[in-house]
């Protein structure tokens, strides 16, 4: 019987090109394979056990495959920052067997690493359960900004959030405090993360956000606030892409820079809101 074992030493060549043929001829040998590339997750050697984990995602649908999940997600922490990777991808591929130890690793305060590839592969699934979203929005105030990074851009592509998920938990001196979690759909989402993008001066997530909300199409005012708030809060490219977004979709704003400073026309009350608001929080500043 074919069990594909003598290809798996195979896997540990830096010829990328190779090992992806290797790879290819695993996943043909199907079934028979699995029991040789899941003992190959324990293998030494870095690229061995990360083809091993691209060979079992490829091959997730078959049952055998399912023990190689809880091994991968231990994966996601791997020393090797391929294996991290490799494990991410693999874990997308299983779909529900691997949402329940993926969400395990998120809420993992203890090892940052694994959290964030983690919410990676979370992405890769757009998983949208209340649990899922959940541990994504409690890493948000993570103090690893990769972990922060990640958990964001994987709530930017959830997709439309399911109706239960109303309420944001977060725990504050050991209580659990409950607040309104006013998102129903990936725009609203995309547009509250971008708040704490802004807020936070983190233009390189800021501008990874204003691509996913520009890739929805949406040109409603929830879409022309965060653009605005971007324009406004946050320099470089997010900044720059910002205000070619509003310039294209929302020309009525007839946004201009004079003398340094951001000037739009405001005719929609939350623009109102937040002008008078940073307007406020500039002039306490000097």
């Amino acid at each position: 019987m074919n069990d594909g074992s003598w290809l798996i030493s195979r896997l540990d060549t830096h010829d990328e090109v190779q090992r992806k043929d290797v790879i290819t001829e695993l996943i043909a040998i199907g079934e028979n394979a699995v029991p040789a590339l899941i003992n190959a997750l324990e293998n030494s050697r870095p690229r061995i056990r990360g083809g091993a984990a691209l060979a079992l995602g490829k091959l997730s649908l078959i049952p055998t495959s399912e023990p190689a999940v809880e091994i991968l997600a231990r994966m996601l922490s791997d020393e090797s920052e391929f294996v991290q990777t490799c494990a991410s991808v693999a874990l997308a591929e299983f779909d529900d067997l691997a949402e329940r130890p993926l969400i395990e690793a998120v809420a993992d305060k203890l090892q940052p690493t694994k959290q964030a590839r983690a919410a990676i592969a979370l992405r890769q699934m757009r998983r949208s359960s209340p649990a899922a979203i959940l541990a994504l929005i409690n890493n948000l105030s993570h103090p690893d900004e990769f972990v922060r990074r990640q958990s964001a851009l994987a709530l930017a592509h959830v997709g439309n959030c399911p109706a239960e998920v109303r309420m944001l938990f977060h725990r504050r001196n050991g209580d659990v405090e409950q607040q309104t979690l006013v998102t129903n759909s990936s725009i609203e989402l995309i547009a509250r993360l971008i708040d704490f993008a802004a807020d936070g001066d983190n233009s390189s997530l800021a501008e990874e956000l204003v691509v996913a909300l520009c890739e929805t199409g949406d040109t409603s005012a929830t879409t022309r606030v965060a653009l605005v708030k971007v324009a406004w809060l946050c320099g470089g490219r997010a900044h720059e892409l910002a205000c070619k977004q509003i310039e294209a979709l929302f020309p009525e704003l007839e946004l201009r820079h004079e003398r340094g400073r951001l000037w739009f026309k405001m005719d929609d009350p939350q623009l109102i809101e937040f002008a008078f608001k940073q307007s406020a929080v500039e002039r306490n500043r000097e």
